[in-house]
């Protein structure tokens, strides 16, 4: 047990505490707040309590709120790390378009913890993106910002800009034959796609799941959107690895329209680099540099490694640019023969 663990559980009770698996990946998530919302972000089937008899957890995040403590306050800050992502969530910037309260943050080794109110927030927009980001790199694998359904044991990534479709994309396949594998984040390893059951983010302006009567929807962190179990919204989901086959480009453009296109690798690779390699994405440079304490042969390296793992799965996958309307059954069942 560090200091700073010893500190806290002097000073509070720690009420949240489970084992979350996100594919291969595990990490421990505590917190002091009775009703913590980080936890919603995850499927109630792969988060389990946390014991010491658990499996190897590669991370632990300790959300600590300042309400119903008698955690010294300007002790933590005085002790919060030196790194570019600590200053930023000082400032109250957490990553990419995401604010709020400042937040602290003390790093020991794999344990992270984090002082302030709305911890939610800087759960799901940065911490699983930065854990992601670390596992991979260190297992010779790929972090993506992509969704993925499997269709007769040929996986399908989905990569698009915000507001492109590939919610509804995924969700309408997956409504209609195809199996879910995951909605936001991807891990591929030697060619094979392993998902994770997030939530997903849905916009009410879209109907594709107005079908589902079992789906728990709960306030999302942006105003305006709901989160949703998957697995609650879908009936058949891979949690093995599935075989990469396909790779779209979803884009969509208006209700009845039609368009798909073969593209060459090339333009798939610069495309998805910017697009849905998670260290772009996500803009976490600067914390992968800290994590190599400013070694700049050692950071050029690691993304070296991954552009080059972006490369190959792209050389042995058929690549598309869609833009379609697959709320229409037609235009659906062109595509799933296509990637059938």
């Amino acid at each position: 047990m560090t200091g700073i663990e010893e500190y806290i559980l002097e000073h509070t009770t720690i009420i949240v505490d489970e084992q979350i698996s996100l594919g291969n990946l595990n990490f421990r998530l505590l917190s002091n707040t009775l009703e913590f919302k980080g936890k919603e972000f995850f499927s109630k089937e792969i988060r389990t309590p946390y014991t010491n008899s658990s499996y190897k957890n590669h991370f632990e995040l300790w959300c600590i709120s300042f309400n119903n403590t008698t955690i010294n306050k300007k002790y933590i800050i005085n002790n919060i790390d030196s790194s570019y992502r600590s200053n930023s969530f000082a400032a109250g910037y957490y990553a990419t378009d995401h604010f709020g309260h400042p937040v602290y943050l003390i790093t020991n080794s794999s344990k992270f913890f984090v002082f302030g109110e709305h911890l939610e927030k800087v759960v799901w927009c940065y911490f699983v993106k930065y854990f992601l980001l670390l596992f991979t790199i260190n297992h010779n694998s790929l972090f993506l910002k992509a969704a993925a359904f499997n269709i007769n044991n040929k996986g399908t990534l989905l990569f698009g800009r915000g507001n492109a479709g590939k919610t509804t994309f995924l969700g309408t396949f997956c409504q209609n034959g195809a199996s879910f594998i995951t909605n936001s984040h991807a891990i591929v390893k030697d060619f094979n796609i392993v998902g994770m059951s997030t939530c997903l983010r849905i916009r009410p302006k879209n109907i594709w799941w107005k079908k589902e009567i079992n789906a728990n929807f709960k306030p999302n962190l942006n105003p305006g959107e709901v989160i949703a179990d998957p697995n609650q919204m879908f009936l058949n989901h891979d949690t093995k690895p599935v075989k990469l086959k396909n790779i779209l480009i979803i884009d969509f453009l208006k209700p009845k329209y039609h368009y798909v296109k073969k593209i060459c690798p090339q333009d798939a690779y610069n495309y998805i680099e910017q697009f849905g390699l998670g260290i772009n994405v996500y803009r976490l440079e600067e914390d992968l540099l800290d994590y190599y304490k400013g070694n700049y042969k050692e950071f050029v390296t690691k993304y070296q490694n991954m552009k080059y793992l972006l490369k190959i799965i792209i050389q042995d996958s058929n690549c598309y640019y869609i833009r379609s309307d697959i709320l229409d059954d037609y235009n659906r069942n062109q595509i799933f023969k296509l990637l059938s």
